[in-house]
C-alpha cells in the first residue's frame, strides 16, 4: 500500500494536466510518480525541468537512460 495517495488527476491545474495527458500518450497511463508529486504542481514541473536538463546536456547516451531507467525499476519492484 503506497503512503502517500496519487492525486486525482481530473482535479490537477490545466499545466498539470496537460503533462498528465502526454505520459498517457508516451506510457499508456500516468506514472506513479507524477501523480503523487502533482500534489505539488510546482514540484512536479521543477522535477520535470531537471529530467529535460539531464537527458538534454548529452552526458548520458539515450540507450544508457533507458537501461537504467529499466534497472532502477527492476530494483524498486516496479513494472516499467
Amino acid at each position: 500500500m503506497a503512503r502517500i495517495r496519487e492525486a486525482d488527476p481530473s482535479a490537477a491545474p490545466p499545466e498539470i494536466q496537460k503533462i498528465f495527458e502526454e505520459q498517457k500518450e508516451t506510457y499508456g497511463e500516468v506514472l506513479n510518480s507524477y501523480l503523487i508529486s502533482s500534489h505539488r504542481p510546482l514540484i512536479l514541473l521543477a522535477n520535470q525541468a531537471f529530467g529535460r536538463a539531464i537527458e538534454e546536456s548529452g552526458l548520458l547516451p539515450v540507450g544508457l537512460r533507458t537501461l537504467l531507467n529499466v534497472r532502477v525499476a527492476q530494483i524498486n519492484g516496479c513494472p516499467f
